[in-house]
């Protein structure tokens, strides 16, 4: 399959956010285009996207915690962003409002001169709110501010109290540098710029994916490498090249060889396919990682993957 055809397989689908997207990213298209307006338009009435607000209660949330995986109103939000919901929107408002005091909850302990917090859930928080078109909401600065003020030595972000952690956590740390790239992206402020590129330099320094201090150069965990959707937290290579697309990051030749990865996964399809699940059936008995849409089965062609990793392709000049 060519890449015009994987492009011709991603028009076709009946995800109006792959559509959008694909024509916008891919095809270059203005995003007030007639096919752009009508596939964006119609998102909001996407199967997937009246389930992720299926439910909603009076107080904005889903009747369950906010961070309960990946039911709560945080993975939703995290999800309406991926999918490009309208910007805006009063129940995405009203989910925020369930979301944010558990967020703005937290404090974090600070141990041999480090803080100790998941900065996932806030990088997460300050990305799907400028996705969804609250950044300028006060809430999203202040979970900006202790983003930055929370950042370790190495430029990342790690929850581990064990005093001898020494090290950031790329999965704390990931969402973190793609949300703060989204909000510089929206307000232009250096200080966030100056923790863009501390943060991105985490990941560069290790090719994405490999220890730093390994004679061999071993990959850090081999999840890493395995290609997902939706990730959540989980960290994941083809992710962190987006952060660093979005950061403006991704032309650094340290990033060469994930690319090179992303492109050796394709099928000869030209599609790329799941290696990992991170989710349960929706219907599934049981208290936790149970998701309320269905996504593309392990090993099936993926239009979430196969778009997203020719974004990425396409951003570092490889399409």
């Amino acid at each position: 399959m060519s890449d015009n055809t994987a492009l011709d397989w991603l028009l076709s689908s009946d995800e109006p956010s792959i559509r959008y997207r694909a024509l916008v990213d891919l095809l270059g298209e203005s995003s007030d285009s007639p096919r752009a307006r009508r596939a964006r338009n119609a998102i909001r009435r996407s199967d997937r996207a009246q389930a992720l607000l299926s439910g909603q209660q009076e107080d904005g949330g889903f009747g369950c915690h906010p961070y309960s995986k990946w039911r709560g109103s945080h993975w939703r939000l995290l999800r309406l962003a991926d999918l490009d919901y309208p910007r805006r929107d009063r129940a995405v408002r009203r989910a925020l409002d369930d979301a944010f005091p558990w967020l703005l909850g937290h404090e974090a302990p600070v141990l041999e001169g480090r803080a100790r917090r998941c900065g996932s859930q806030e990088g997460a928080a300050v990305l799907y709110s400028v996705r969804l078109g609250f950044g300028d909401d006060p809430r999203v600065r202040e979970l900006a501010d202790r983003l930055i003020s929370w950042q370790w030595p190495d430029g990342g972000w790690n929850c581990d109290r064990r005093p001898e952690a020494d090290h950031s956590s790329f999965h704390e740390s990931h969402l973190p540098l793609w949300g703060l790239a989204e909000y510089w992206r929206m307000t232009g402020d250096p200080a966030v710029r100056a923790a863009i590129d501390y943060a991105a330099e985490l990941f560069l320094c290790h090719g994405l994916f490999r220890r730093d201090h390994s004679p061999t150069r071993d990959p850090i965990h081999p999840s890493f490498t395995l290609l997902a959707y939706p990730t959540y937290w989980f960290y994941n290579t083809l992710d962190c090249c987006r952060a660093l697309a979005a950061a403006g990051r991704l032309s650094d030749p340290r990033a060469s060889e994930a690319l090179d990865l992303i492109a050796f996964k394709r099928r000869p399809d030209g599609t790329w396919a799941p290696e990992v699940r991170r989710w349960k059936p929706p219907g599934t008995k049981q208290k936790s990682g149970v998701e309320v849409v269905a996504w593309c089965r392990m090993g099936e062609p993926d239009p979430f993957l196969t778009l997203n990793a020719l974004r990425v392709l396409k951003a570092a000049g490889r399409l």
